[in-house]
């Protein structure tokens, strides 16, 4: 970066150096090692407007802003000249007319939606040439192979792009390291795991790819972040621990789920801000906030006796249930799926009014049925499985679920095997016993024209025909856990 140096340091939120613009977005404030007087760089960004799932990240950002910041703590005095630079989705790093420093110490800048601008006391910044790369470009060449020999631990190895998860070489083989899904993404659908490599302007198509790869005998694989969050309403039993609440002692509106297994051991009811269902997120309680500071205002619950209404104190809305039976906010009425009661446990000393702590039922009040309970099911067991592709055209191109454009060979741990495309499966089958963690198993894909053909361990498992991927890259992936590949090789077939 041209506006910061090793040794810079960001501003904090109470002295005021970074937090949320009022149109929606944020901005930073770095300064050097000697103190404000020294330098400064300030970053501001809107890069909100096309977000698929908002979070917490403040407003949404549609038009252009103008904001106004007071310079103080030793930042630069009245008169000193600032250089400003904008990105955005027309133009990428332009300079725009600098700014002086007014006689009261403040600053205005404008800066529009899905942009980035940096304004900053450093004078050098320029936008950079285009120069001829050294070698000229070239296509990937091919054959190619590593067994991943002469690196150091957590190496990075060549040629590998890592696009969700992480790989890194240790102990002598590619390593996928992450072993919890992270959970939603607020730009594009999660994948699995998955790194590539290869030539990616077509004249990659006829080759075979190979690859040893170990699900090794670690650990369980922990739960998606984002398959488990979601509540549901279940008949009430008030034995289960999945539908036992408590009121948070030092924030009384918080709504929390306990009795769950680590590393969970409590869970808050939230929204997100732009979408209709009711989550939850693990409490993180500390001075009054909980699951962070940036967020909690998403989790202030009121329990109100009298109407039996549970209500967001972020925006008046309800928890409710449409005749679906899932759970979302809508604006409170007076539906009679609205009406709520909560019910304390024989051991609890909490209430209805949630102004206590004790643990209870949150049980939903239906005229035509029993009472119906938020609850949250238990989590599913993670998937694992090993992954091998060939032909992958366009990564930013996702089917749900989201996977790689590409013929994949998925082998999962209980032995089943097949070879999909992102739209549709080619083949599948068992192998008998399943997979061993620790034990070694060869996969082998080869593209030659229209024909697929699929091996492991030496035996051909399948060979189908398709044409609607005729060139591209190559691709390991596996599950969020930990995984080994070693041996791999790229071999291009003779012409046909």
């Amino acid at each position: 970066m041209q506006f910061t140096a090793p040794g810079w340091r960001y501003l904090s939120v109470a002295s005021g150096g970074c937090g949320y613009l009022p149109g929606g977005g944020s901005y930073v404030t770095l300064v050097p090692p000697q103190g404000a007087a020294a330098g400064f760089t300030l970053i501001l960004e809107t890069l909100h407007g096309a977000c698929n799932h908002c979070g917490n990240e403040g407003p949404v950002a549609s038009t252009a802003d103008t904001v106004t910041f007071r310079l103080t703590g030793g930042l630069p005095p009245p008169g000193t000249t600032l250089y400003q630079w904008q990105t955005n989705a027309m133009s990428w790093f332009v300079p725009l007319p600098p700014l002086t420093v007014a006689p009261d110490g403040t600053i205005t800048v404008t800066i529009g939606a899905d942009a980035q601008v940096t304004v900053t006391t450093v004078a050098s910044g320029s936008h950079g040439a285009v120069t001829t790369p050294v070698p000229p470009s070239a296509p990937f060449p091919a054959p190619y192979a590593d067994d991943f020999s002469g690196y150091g631990y957590d190496a990075v190895p060549r040629f590998f792009a890592d696009q969700a998860g992480s790989f890194a070489v240790r102990n002598g083989s590619l390593q996928q390291v992450v072993p919890l899904n992270p959970g939603a993404n607020a730009w594009v659908p999660n994948a699995s795991p998955v790194t590539i490599l290869g030539d990616a302007t077509g004249t990659w198509r006829d080759y075979a790819v190979a690859v040893t790869a170990t699900m090794p005998p670690d650990a369980p694989a922990l739960a998606p972040a984002d398959a488990w969050i979601y509540a549901q309403l279940q008949p009430c039993d008030a034995s289960s621990p999945l539908q036992m609440y408590r009121w948070n002692e030092s924030a009384p509106a918080y709504l929390q789920l306990d009795g769950l297994p680590a590393p969970d051991a409590s869970l808050c009811l939230n929204v997100l801000g732009c979408q209709t269902d009711v989550i939850f997120y693990p409490c993180v309680v500390s001075g009054g906030t909980c699951c962070g500071a940036d967020c909690y205002a998403n989790l202030q619950w009121a329990y109100d006796a009298a109407t039996g209404r549970l209500t967001s104190q972020l925006d008046g809305h309800c928890v409710t249930a449409p005749t679906s039976g899932g759970i979302v906010v809508a604006a409170c009425g007076a539906a009679g799926n609205q009406t709520w009661a909560f019910v304390p446990s024989a051991s609890g000393g909490g209430g209805g009014d949630g102004g206590g702590s004790g643990g209870g039922t949150l049980q939903l009040q239906l005229a035509s049925s029993p009472p119906l309970c938020l609850a949250m099911p238990a989590p599913p067991p993670p998937l694992r499985f090993l992954q091998l592709c060939a032909r992958l055209g366009d990564f930013d191109t996702f089917a749900p679920p989201p996977m790689p454009n590409a013929y994949c060979l998925q082998l999962l741990a209980n032995g089943s095997w097949a070879i999909t495309t992102s739209a549709a499966t080619l083949a599948s089958g068992l192998l008998p016993g399943g997979v061993a963690t620790g034990v070694p198993q060869r996969l082998l894909l080869t593209v030659n024209g229209t024909a697929i053909t699929v091996a492991i361990n030496g035996s051909v498992l399948a060979v189908v025909q398709d044409a609607s991927l005729m060139s591209g890259q190559v691709a390991l992936g596996s599950g969020w856990h930990a995984a080994a590949f070693d041996d791999f090789a790229v071999t291009p077939l003779a012409a046909q």
